[in-house]
């Protein structure tokens, strides 16, 4: 088991002219913050917890729960890479909850040998009412119900 906390600062005042909003400096964060990668290191609150076991030889389940806060609700909600979300009812909506939600990963990894090593990996996440507000303000968006990722993915070392 394990304990985690991530904070990236927000931009209280976007019209001031100090980029306040925390810039990571190298690409993907991928995995950090989910297997869906529908949250990135930018204007973020997130504690974690994660399990781990090996049931068996060459197997490891683990599962993690990440739940999302907006740092500062006067800036924007990021994704794991590109610019701020702005379209579909997001943008910067500090009457909103800072409460984006949260997500539940589960995966499986069996390794064969050293050299190969398969893996099964699903996630939902769960909207928040930072989300259902943005997103409920869109007529033809149709509510936010959530989401699913599953992926299989096969690893070979060579």
């Amino acid at each position: 088991m394990a304990l985690g906390y991530d904070y990236a600062s927000g931009d209280s005042n976007g019209s001031d002219g100090d980029h306040e909003t925390f810039e990571p400096l190298f690409g993907t964060n991928h995995s950090f913050y989910g297997v869906m990668d529908l949250v990135g290191l930018r204007n973020l609150s997130s504690p974690r917890i994660s399990f781990s076991v090996k049931p068996a030889k060459g197997l490891a389940l683990s599962v993690d729960y990440l739940l999302f806060w907006l740092a500062d609700t006067s800036d924007s909600f990021y994704p794991e890479s590109g610019s701020a979300r702005s379209s579909n009812g997001y943008g910067k909506n500090p009457q909103y909850s800072s409460f984006v939600g949260s997500e539940l990963d589960i995966v499986a990894k069996y390794a064969f040998n050293s050299a190969t090593e398969f893996q099964l990996g699903y996630g939902h996440f769960f909207p928040g009412d930072y989300i259902k507000s943005s997103v409920g303000n869109v007529p033809t968006n149709g509510g936010a119900t959530g989401g699913d990722w599953l992926y299989v993915q096969a690893v070979f070392n060579f």
